[in-house]
């Protein structure tokens, strides 16, 4: 009787956790694919190649990496390849990095001499052997091997989102997604050298990323995917219920079925920080799906899981391309998948002149030297033709005009003992009101226009531009020391000390200094506090920049402010 029961509770618990299997899966109604002619590729105006999981190689021939490189070969500068993370085994430390360093150069060797944009992210394994200084390490192998020094995105230790621009219609958002999900205790550099210092910018920054890159082609490239029908999306193969310690050594066949089964039950259930069902894993999904409901369909790319897969959730593309290395693990298809393939191989996007993309996979396969496509979609159609919504009605601006409003919406009043510690500051001046005046875009040296939404370390800024290409910021009054303090001290009263000592700095001293290298003959710019209303030339910046105060001041630029005086007449600025 307890034999029986065992066996039922290993059956329910499988069919709870999935089946994966290392079988070629097509959803009911993909199966016909090939029948679908896709677009002529005369007009393609870029191609992005995806793999990740390069560094877990096994056996020397038939890997997704060795694959690549045969279809590399025929590419111009018009094409580029992600590797999405796990670029190098987790064991590359001590006697075996000398060994691993050879083994990533051999990769290497396949885009060495390859013409188009190269694009490498860390994932978990190139972060757990040796922390930061082993991304750093390798950041300097690869771009040293490569002769390249725009190849690793984003910059060790920080999050991204790295924002390029691959043509006018096409941007690729990159991120590091392991710094999301990493304990960032013991990690004293992480940040350091970043804009981005906590989960919470970053959340705020990936929504004005994808908010403002809403109307192009947007692939956004990370390490860990935001769907995944594989061991880290909750779906396991038989063999782990039956033997999990294969999980850990392929040739540990030792039985534990109801061990095993509750094993995974349990990783599918709340997994570990690599998982998709962990509380922080979710975290970070619903960072960049939260804007992309808001903003319009995207194309999300990772790997993690080691196999190809396609997925649509939400009206979002998801796409999983982990099968750069001679390993493979089980997978399926689920709710949304399309298609899943265990099976070494890579993905590409052809991106066309109207704006429609499709995607292959292309698997590896014995006896074909190119592989073989086992899926093609369409998965963007041609961009619609733009009709922007009547604009709202505005309060018309009078020349002239002002209003009279808080220095600072951040309230800095403190009790006796603590201005004894802290010192008095200028917290009089900061909740006091002031009268300035009304900031008419239109208006303002014959017309001026937002061009890109800012963001320095402390404050929120807006670039504008005048009809001669100058440039000019408005910079927030209030600052924010979340993006500047690094964990752990931004979870603490560290956090509260450096806000408040922001009141140490008078909030329009920057008009003073201007003055001041006037009347000595230094070079300034021009700094003038305006209140910015909302209005129909701000446009979509209305919602996050209307109706608040701000420093206006010239943006230093030499090919285009070369006759200003204040500025010494510069023929370089740098």
């Amino acid at each position: 009787m307890k034999l029986y029961y065992l066996a039922l509770i290993t059956v329910l618990l499988t069919a709870l956790t999935g089946c994966a299997n290392y079988k070629l899966n097509y959803a009911a109604g993909s199966e016909d694919w090939q029948s679908i002619q896709s677009a002529d590729t005369a007009s393609v105006t870029y191609t992005l190649y995806l793999i990740g999981d390069i560094g877990d190689r096994t056996g020397k021939y038939n890997t997704g990496m060795d694959l690549l490189a045969r279809h590399l070969r025929g590419e111009d500068e018009k094409s580029g390849v992600i590797f999405l993370g796990n670029n190098l085994s987790t064991a590359n430390t001590g006697s075996r990095k000398k060994v691993y360093e050879e083994k990533l150069k051999e990769q290497l060797k396949s885009v060495r001499d390859f013409p188009g944009d190269i694009f490498f992210l860390p994932g978990e394994s190139d972060w757990s052997a040796r922390g930061l200084e082993g991304v750093e390490w390798e950041k300097d192998l690869i771009e040293d091997y490569l002769d390249r020094d725009d190849v690793w995105m984003p910059d060790p230790g920080c999050s991204g989102p790295e924002e390029i621009e691959l043509t006018d219609d096409l941007v690729l958002l990159l991120v590091d997604s392991e710094w999301y999900l990493r304990d960032w205790e013991g990690e004293i550099d992480i940040n350091s050298d970043c804009d981005v210092k906590s989960r919470k910018v970053f959340r705020w920054l990936v929504n004005e990323e994808m908010k403002s890159n809403r109307h192009k082609n947007t692939v956004v490239a990370m390490h860990h995917p935001l769907a995944s029908f594989g061991p880290h999306g909750g779906s396991h193969h038989w063999k782990e219920h039956l033997f999990p310690l294969t999980a850990v050594n392929d040739h540990l066949y030792i039985p534990l079925p109801v061990i095993g089964s509750l094993a995974t039950f349990l990783r599918s259930s709340t997994g570990n920080r690599r998982d998709l069902a962990h509380p922080v894993y979710q975290e970070m999904v619903e960072a960049f799906m939260d804007p992309a409901r808001q903003n319009g369909r995207y194309i999300f790319a990772g790997a993690h899981d080691q196999s190809l897969q396609y997925i649509e959730r939400d009206s979002q593309v998801f796409i999983v391309s982990g099968g750069g290395s001679g390993r493979t693990t089980p997978v399926h298809t689920g709710k949304g998948s399309d298609f899943a393939y265990s099976r070494p191989g890579f993905s590409r996007i052809h991106f066309y002149a109207d704006g429609s993309a499709w995607v292959e996979f292309w698997a590896s396969e014995y006896g074909r030297d190119e592989g073989r496509l086992v899926y093609r979609k369409q998965i963007k159609g041609p961009f619609p033709e733009r009709v922007d919504p009547p604009d709202p009605e505005y309060d018309p601006i009078t020349p002239g005009e002002t209003v009279r409003v808080p220095v600072s919406e951040r309230d800095y009043e403190r009790g006796g003992l603590w201005r004894f510690f802290f010192g008095e500051h200028y917290r009089d001046v900061y909740k006091a009101e002031v009268e300035v005046p009304l900031f008419d875009l239109e208006r303002y040296l014959g017309g001026v226009e937002p061009i890109k939404r800012g963001g320095g370390a402390q404050t929120n800024s807006l670039r504008i531009e005048d009809e001669k290409g100058r440039q000019y910021t408005l910079r927030s009054i209030d600052k924010d020391a979340s993006r500047t303090v690094p964990y752990p001290f931004n979870q603490n009263v560290v956090l509260d000390i450096v806000e408040d000592n922001f009141s140490a700095s008078h909030p329009f001293g920057a008009l003073a200094a201007a003055e001041l290298s006037k009347v000595v003959g230094i070079n300034h710019n021009n700094p003038k506090v305006v209140y910015l209303p909302r209005q129909a030339a701000l446009g979509e910046y209305n919602d996050d920049y209307g109706n608040a105060l701000y420093l206006l001041e010239e943006r230093p630029d030499d090919e285009v402010w070369q006759d200003a005086e204040f500025f010494g007449y510069p023929e370089k600025i740098e």
